[in-house]
């Protein structure tokens, strides 16, 4: 991104407002899935509201793919240092932070550590190396980062190949090699491709690449046939996926089916959806707050969540208050990351390591996947001198 001009943040306008909604619905989908564990024993709701909180894991699939999408258009035309500067910003400091919380709570309760100390792999798990080093995983729903960084990097080194200059064309080449590699991997069962395709969800994050630069009915034609490919390795992984949660037969293949059937049309909405005019901006700058507030309000769901519905149930109370509580709770501590702690962090990190604040800036990155911000008109795919800048 150095390289090239900066780019202010998108205009309302310009962002999403359905992928906006599909992140919203997916955190509270994962969220409730969750706490139903504490207190789906004590409630009692019907049974197809209770197939659908059953669901609920799914949402993180859908992020996946609503991942695939937004992170396409963040890498048009940037330079891989400063795509990767970006994605650094957004996915750390509140990373860090929800970590070192949980990891002082957790140290109270003497659940972590030796005696007066840390131990040492939980200093490791401030990092997040500990996905790739092994050792304690502070906040159990970041399990999910180490996928969506093995896409980033995937993403950089074709940015890089690329010599900066990622297009559409060159983004679908890509994919026909992931493809081929995905296949390789499970013909050989080799764990090395498998770490690399990023074991069965990597077509979920390719799908939704594929579909998010589909932005118009020429490049959707020309995507088709990739598209299709990365739909039957995305049943593929949904099938062991659902599986492994005790789904099967019919129930399967409708969940499948549905999830798929939302994520892939709510991205092609929003791909092909021309811009327009933003009737209640007040309105839809609060739905793009929430919407960039999903990231800490599912790592802040599962310890800090969960641990107040079991210390406020544990008083004696209702067990709908105590569930209130712990959503006004997680909803104060998100919106503080989102509007306080994170923009001071990326500022803090910035002047420390001298990035430009303009250049790697992804507060236009993150709620905005459609490429509304420029002409509709498509240069040509194979035409490195030509630009397809958008704001993602």
């Amino acid at each position: 991104m150095s390289s090239a001009a900066p780019i202010d943040a998108p205009a309302l306008s310009q962002r999403s407002l359905g992928l906006d909604l599909l992140r919203i619905f997916a955190a509270v989908w994962v969220t409730i899935f969750h706490w139903s564990t504490l207190y789906g024993p004590s409630v009692a709701v019907p049974e197809w509201a209770s197939g659908i909180i059953r669901g609920g894991y799914l949402g993180v699939d859908l992020f996946f793919m609503l991942s695939g999408a937004v992170i396409a258009h963040s890498a048009m035309n940037r330079t891989w240092s400063g795509f990767a500067r970006a994605r650094f910003l957004r996915l750390f400091p509140a990373f860090f932070a929800i970590s070192l919380v949980v990891a002082l709570a957790l140290f109270g309760a003497r659940t972590l550590g030796r005696g007066e100390e840390f131990a040492p792999d939980t200093i490791v798990g401030l990092t997040g190396l500990t996905f790739w080093t092994g050792g304690v995983i502070i906040v159990p729903p970041a399990w999910t980062l180490e996928f969506e960084v093995q896409f980033y990097l995937l993403i950089a080194v074709l940015v890089l190949i690329s010599r900066n200059k990622l297009t559409p064309a060159r983004l679908l080449a890509g994919s026909y090699v992931y493809f081929l590699v995905w296949l390789l991997a499970h013909a050989a069962d080799s764990r090395l491709l498998e770490v690399v395709t990023i074991y069965e969800s990597g077509p979920l994050f390719i799908l939704g690449a594929l579909l998010g630069i589909s932005t118009t009915r020429e490049r959707l034609r020309t995507n088709g046939p990739a598209i299709l490919i990365a739909l039957t390795l995305t049943y593929h992984g949904l099938i062991g996926r659902t599986a492994e949660m005790g789904v099967s037969g019919s129930l399967q293949v409708v969940w499948i089916l549905c999830v798929m059937g939302l994520a892939v049309s709510t991205i092609m909405w929003a791909s092909l959806r021309p811009p327009g005019r933003i009737r209640h901006p007040r309105r839809r700058k609060q739905i793009q707050t929430l919407s960039l507030m999903t990231y800490p309000i599912y790592l802040l769901h599962f310890d800090v969540g969960m641990g107040v519905i079991r210390f406020i149930g544990g008083l004696g109370v209702d067990i709908t208050m105590a569930v209130l509580g712990a959503s006004v709770l997680v909803l104060a501590l998100s919106w503080l990351s989102v509007r306080v702690y994170e923009p001071w962090a990326r500022r803090l990190i910035r002047r420390a390591f001298g990035w430009d604040e303009k250049v790697v800036n992804d507060e236009r990155v993150e709620s905005d996947s459609s490429e509304h911000s420029r002409s509709r008109q498509v240069p040509a795919a194979d035409d490195p001198s030509r630009t397809d800048r958008q704001p993602a």
